[in-house]
């Protein structure tokens, strides 16, 4: 779609300048009002008034501008319908392209103490909303942008397609801003939400003597909501980048046996990071406007969800706890279970639940998996979920007491069985034999039985993943990569075996839900001993080694994976001499040259996938 006019209005002036300066080169009309049009003028920039366009001035000191059929006759006419069309030549309104709106500064304004309620009110915008909705509404034919951070990744494209936004990227825009209108009208309500609240009487003693609350409580004040968040915003797939830089090739076996260059960074490539625009790294006055994850995720993030469940304490405790449910998210994982016996969750229980249920997730032949404080302890495959129930228990029948076990078929006796005499804090499969749901709800009456789905074919292609920080939102996708057989690298001279590439495989599944540093021992079919947690690699080794020694596991004739790449040939020395005869790895240290010596000197296998799989 060719951009030939703009409405520019925007509080905060954050590179306004630049993006109208290279609107204007690109001969797009500016339309503009006020302080905006003033700024844009002074810097040399032709702008037409916005009381040009409608024939009047502004007036209510500011309160009206644009509220005209001028301007949202402009706005909102549909490009594909011939009667508005009509109706634009008809009453002589000009078609806007591009909406370029950044709202009065409400939320900063009530952050600030000692604010009056008129001071708060006059920065309740009312224009700039509804022209970000009237564009957002129209995205099929008008882009509309609301936040400075958007001006760099937006010229881009301009420039780039001579004056044309792709539709994705109109998609993309609307999205950001329904999600911009729904946290900025959210701020008004909760901060009228508090006004209210102070002014209502307080709290009377009862006839009981107990205090009751009279007042409505603010958001600051209570712990139980008293409105529902409101919507949550959407981001746009982006496709995964691929490593930048070129390094000097190096002849080694494929896992088919034949020889394929391999490229390896160098020291400088290692420590130096991607080339990026400078628009990416500085943004227009200063500011990020297009680093990767702004086009998977929205400027303004805002998150409905609705509480599922009153949990009996967080983590300790001493900590108040419950379950959310994302609003309006497909009914997967944790939202779609379904408790059948025993007593309340908690919140400890939950995490692992999870964690649990992600690593269950992976394969596809019946399996068996056990978790403890979210790391694996234990984990099989067999031909029934009772024989892998019985390999999952021996990789660590100390740790599996107190731990969260999940099938991923119908659970029967066999697995009950399996777990006869062994206390489990959570037991979950997709379905359940009535036979072995009799005999648990008899023999485990403490252990929390779920049903819930494990098919991981069910899964939206990428899932969001929150986690809160000490003053914010950490957000990302969640980790569903899996191996790419095309981009494994054998870098030993020894390619592994048939067998081995099976265990390797497995292991590398296993590994991608331990906690970094991690090193998992395995066979083909079953967790041997894994090292988690640990803060370097070299002692995640030894630990996984310790382990199964610990519990009589042979090591010999294991195969290793480790989440990220040996950064010293040390680690791979340890489970070497413990027995293992092949390694799965990322790659990409500055001393893997060193590592695939010592698997080399050991005759052993090293595949290396590209791949990282930190787990924090």
């Amino acid at each position: 779609m060719k951009i030939r006019r703009a409405l520019v209005s925007v509080h905060d002036k954050t590179g306004v300048v630049e993006l109208a300066k290279g609107l204007a080169g690109l001969g797009i009309e500016i339309v503009s009002t006020g302080g905006t049009a003033s700024l844009l003028r002074a810097s040399g920039i032709a702008v037409r008034d916005v009381s040009d366009v409608t024939g009047f001035p502004e007036m209510m000191d500011g309160r009206l501008k644009t509220l005209h059929p001028k301007i949202h006759g402009g706005i909102l006419a549909r490009r594909d319908a011939p009667e508005h069309l009509a109706a634009l030549e008809r009453h002589g309104i000009p078609p806007i392209d591009l909406v370029v709106v950044a709202l009065y500064p409400f939320e900063q304004t009530v952050a600030k103490p000692g604010v009056t309620a008129a001071e708060a009110i006059e920065q309740i915008d009312v224009g700039g909303p509804t022209m970000i909705r009237a564009a957002a509404k129209n995205h099929a034919a008008v882009a509309v942008v609301t936040a400075p951070s958007q001006y760099g990744a937006v010229l881009d494209e301009l420039t780039r397609t001579g004056g044309a936004l792709s539709g994705a990227t109109r998609d993309r825009l609307a999205r950001e801003a329904f999600a911009r209108t729904a946290e900025y009208d959210a701020a008004i309500a909760r901060w009228l939400s508090g006004v209210a609240g102070a002014n209502e009487p307080q709290a009377r003693p009862t006839a009981a003597g107990t205090s009751e609350p009279q007042a409505r409580p603010t958001a600051a004040g209570t712990s139980e909501p008293q409105a529902r968040p409101t919507a949550a915003g959407t981001s746009e797939p982006q496709a995964r980048p691929t490593a930048a830089g070129t390094s000097e090739p190096q002849a080694r076996p494929t896992a088919a046996g034949t020889s394929e260059p391999q490229a390896r960074p160098t020291a400088a490539e290692a420590s130096e990071p991607a080339a990026r625009s400078t628009r990416e790294q500085g943004g227009l006055g200063g500011f990020a406007s297009n680093p990767p994850s702004s086009i998977e995720f929205p400027v303004a993030l805002t998150l409905r969800a609705e509480r599922a469940l009153s949990l009996k304490y967080g983590e300790n405790p001493h900590q108040a706890a419950a379950f959310y449910q994302i609003a309006g998210a497909p009914a997967i994982g944790l939202a779609a279970m379904k408790q059948l016996h025993g007593p309340e969750l908690g919140y400890n229980n939950l995490l692992d639940f999870s964690a649990a249920l992600a690593l269950l997730l992976e394969f596809d032949e019946p399996a068996a998996v056990v978790i403890k404080h979210t790391n694996p302890c234990g984990a099989a495959v067999a031909a029934s979920v009772g024989a892998a129930m019985e390999r999952a228990k021996a990789s660590d029948p100390v740790s599996i007491y107190g731990g969260i076990v999940g099938v991923n078929r119908t659970l029967d006796r066999a697995v009950v069985q399996a777990l006869a005499g062994i206390f489990v804090e959570i037991l979950f499969a997709p379905a359940y034999a009535p036979d072995a749901l009799d005999e648990l709800s008899r023999t485990k009456k403490k252990c929390r039985v779920f049903e819930v789905p494990c098919d991981r074919h069910t899964l939206p292609e990428r899932l969001p993943d929150y986690r809160s920080v000490l003053g914010g939102i950490l957000a990302q996708h969640v980790d569903q990569a899996d191996l790419d057989p095309a981009a494994l690298k054998v870098v030993s001279r020894r390619a592994p075996t048939e067998a081995e590439m099976r265990a390797l495989r497995f292991a590398w599944r296993v590994a991608k839900h331990a906690k970094s540093n991690a090193i998992v021992l395995t066979t083909a079919e079953q967790v041997i001993g894994v090292g988690a947690g640990q803060m370097n690699r070299v002692d995640a080794a030894r630990l996984a080694v310790m382990r199964a020694r610990e519990v009589g596991l042979r090591t010999e004739a294991t195969v290793c994976a480790s989440d990220a790449f040996f950064p010293f040939r040390d680690g791979l020395d340890v489970v070497a001499e413990a027995g293992a005869t092949a390694v799965i790895q990322p790659g990409g240290s500055v001393r893997d040259e060193d590592v695939i010596a010592a698997a080399d000197e050991r005759d052993m296998a090293m595949i290396f996938t590209g791949l990282r799989h930190f787990r924090h």
